[in-house]
């Protein structure tokens, strides 16, 4: 598997890949430096006002038995995480680099952050965290600790950032009461996805568990069904990178990036619900429309993201995207007070037959919140009424139904 005669730089190389190929590469950056070039982490992953640390602690050659070398990579990563979560905290200027960015970390716009300590070792070894670091889960900054085999099996079960995020903050609050043993992940992520993503009440030893093998036998026809619907979301996916390109700055930061958040935002079932929306496009226009559009609201961020088809030149969707955005924030703000932003996309659509989806011709984001206040006519807000004010809420369900 991993050899025990790897360096340290090859173990950052090993999560680095595994981060950027399984969960996420456009938002993760390697490295990231002060400006006095002092290294925060091994890997910072920044989903707008959420922040992972990641620090990878790697066996190389020696004599030191792996309890021994554990403990004492385990205490040095909870003290560099915490030294750096306090650069971060305190406005440090801290520059973040990788293929498709060349940024700064917006330290005051971080509202969350969570350290991750990735244990790089090739033998079959147990170690509870708490054993090494009594306090480790007593800290401002909420840290956990995984080997590289918890972080490949994690990642082959969740492989969106928002997922991710989601069960480590759920996993922290039983580590809070418990700890779990490294090396035995699919254990406790067997419990989470059979017990409506929830973690045990009561202390558990994991190593001695059969929750993954129970999980899968339990849930084979969902789990079988789920997997061939999700494949619809690789929409969103390719969506997402698309938007790497988007260099003008908004901000003080790449327009793209803000799409990149916002999509990265969306877990794997919300992106397949999207994506099967998406595939539903050419019938739509196999039957002489001209336009085809939708809305949906990010449950995590609030904001609203239109999806715009549209059998024209890239003016005219242009003109009526901008249009559809603006009656959507009418319908929001009288009907909600809304205070978010909307993000819209338009695709051409061709016009000959069979329809085929042309790409991406058009985007635009709106987050003025006091753009509209008082500023549109009563036949606007009927407009706006009749097109947007008749939504309804999509359930998102772990299994399809």
């Amino acid at each position: 598997m991993y050899s025990s005669t790897i360096t340290g730089t090859d173990g950052e190389k090993i999560v680095n890949s595994f981060i950027d190929n399984r969960i996420t590469k456009l938002i993760s950056f390697p490295n990231p430096k002060t400006k006095d070039k002092a290294q925060v982490c091994d890997n910072l992953i920044w989903l707008n006002h959420d922040a992972l640390l990641v620090e990878v602690k790697t066996r190389t050659k020696g004599n030191t038995p792996i309890n021994k070398w554990a403990r004492s990579k385990i205490q040095e990563g909870v003290k560099q995480l915490t030294r750096n979560y306090k650069r971060i905290k305190n406005g440090e200027r801290i520059t973040l680099h990788n293929d498709y960015f060349d940024i700064d970390l917006d330290n005051k716009g971080i509202t969350r952050i969570l350290g991750l300590i990735i244990l790089v070792h090739d033998e079959d070894f147990n170690i509870l965290p708490s054993e090494s670091e009594s306090n480790i889960y007593k800290k401002d900054l909420p840290i956990q600790v995984l080997s590289i085999k918890d972080l490949e099996q994690l990642s082959n079960e969740i492989d969106t950032l928002q997922d991710l995020i989601w069960y480590l903050m759920d996993r922290y609050n039983y580590l809070k009461k418990y700890d779990i043993s490294t090396c035995c992940e699919l254990e406790p992520l067997g419990h989470y996805y059979s017990n409506k993503y929830s973690f045990p009440k009561d202390r558990i030893d994991f190593t001695r568990t059969e929750f993954w093998s129970k999980y899968e036998s339990e849930f084979k026809e969902n789990i079988i069904a789920r997997e061939d619907e999700d494949k619809a979301s690789i929409w969103i996916d390719i969506l997402e990178e698309n938007y790497s390109k988007y260099r003008k700055l908004h901000d003080g930061l790449p327009k793209g990036l803000y799409f990149i958040w916002e999509f990265s935002s969306l877990p794997r079932r919300v992106r397949t619900i999207i994506g099967k929306k998406l595939d539903s496009v050419k019938e739509w226009f196999s039957q002489g429309k001209s336009e085809r559009k939708f809305a949906i609201q990010n449950g995590k961020t609030s904001n609203w993201h239109i999806f715009y088809f549209m059998r024209g030149n890239e003016e005219q969707i242009v003109r009526r995207l901008n249009e559809l955005v603006r009656l959507k924030q009418i319908a929001e703000v009288h009907l909600k007070k809304f205070q978010y932003a909307i993000y819209a996309v338009g695709f051409k659509i061709s016009v000959l037959d069979p329809p085929t989806l042309m790409g991406l011709k058009y985007s635009t984001f709106d987050c003025d919140k006091d753009i509209l206040e008082g500023k549109y006519s009563s036949k606007e807000l009927a407009k706006s009424l009749t097109i947007w004010g008749h939504g309804k809420e999509l359930p998102i369900k772990e299994f399809p139904v």
